[in-house]
């Protein structure tokens, strides 16, 4: 199964919907995802982001022959940390950008872009800022 990170960031936008103390069944938010992703990639996104540690979710073998996320307790503080890097279109786009190119598709890598194009923005309000036009 191939990484989908788009497929990741979208999951992470729905769950962020969901009222706090709410568990989420996964079919829930199939439905939500359903018109961009196959089952299959959210499965495997939501999977993958438990392992990753930014969401807490309950894991079951199905049948003996492959691990799903059923229920979604919460987006993890780390989860949030991505989020929110990833979150504005702009950067996401840039992101994507980069990632197409490439061809690599890694949180890790994609984080690193988003906090990049955050401390570029950052030094370039605090320049404006410091000596206005």
């Amino acid at each position: 199964m191939k990484l989908n990170i788009g497929c990741m960031r979208d999951t992470l936008l729905a769950l962020e919907q969901f009222e706090y103390g709410q568990p989420i069944h996964h079919k829930e938010l199939e439905k939500i995802l359903a018109s961009s992703y196959s089952e299959a990639d959210i499965q495997y996104s939501l999977l993958k982001l438990s392992e990753a540690g930014y969401i807490r979710a309950q894991i079951f073998n199905e049948s003996g022959f492959c691990f799903q996320v059923n229920i979604i307790f919460d987006i993890t503080y780390t989860g949030h940390e991505f989020l929110n890097s990833v979150r504005p279109k702009s950067v996401w786009q840039k992101i994507s950008h980069l990632i197409g190119k490439t061809g690599i598709e890694s949180l890790s890598i994609a984080n690193g872009i988003a906090k990049t194009i955050a401390t570029d923005e950052f030094s370039k309000l605090l320049l404006s800022t410091i000596h206005p036009k």
